[in-house]
């Protein structure tokens, strides 16, 4: 059996002056990969949809750049299990980059297992799956 390759599908452009957007990322089985499972670096306007990650190093990660904030994330009815020491679901805002409009709700994942970092403001009127503790920043 091959050895897993480093991440099924992501992007890493750092530039914020060109995000990547209408990434669609919906109903892959992804096993056994050496990082993430699935990962966005600098992408608005993302669906991450009905996808199961087992088995990886870490599991579903989107993230901004400085200076490129992003809006209308949605990491919705996901399955991870198995990872490893990464987060197995994560949201990580640069400092100077937010991420508004985000909706992460339906996902099977341990609430230990998930982070959110730096400025992430959830979707008008949802909750996040596992939300950080209150007086933590998100």
């Amino acid at each position: 059996m091959q050895a897993g390759w480093g991440q099924f599908t992501g992007s890493h452009t750092t530039d914020p002056d060109r995000p990547h957007s209408g990434v669609r990322i919906e109903n892959n089985t992804v096993r056994n990969t050496r990082w993430d499972g699935i990962a966005t670096v600098n992408a608005t306007d993302v669906r991450i949809a009905g996808n199961r990650v087992d088995g990886c190093e870490g599991g579903i990660y989107v993230k901004s750049v400085a200076g490129g904030p992003l809006r209308a994330v949605e990491i919705t009815g996901n399955q991870v299990t198995s990872c490893g020491v990464r987060d197995w679901l994560a949201v990580r805002a640069d400092d100077a980059g937010p991420i508004t409009d985000v909706a992460v709700t339906g996902n099977v994942v341990p609430c230990s297992r998930v982070r959110y970092y730096g400025s992430v403001t959830p979707r008008t009127g949802t909750t996040l799956d596992c939300p950080p503790a209150r007086g933590v920043s998100a």
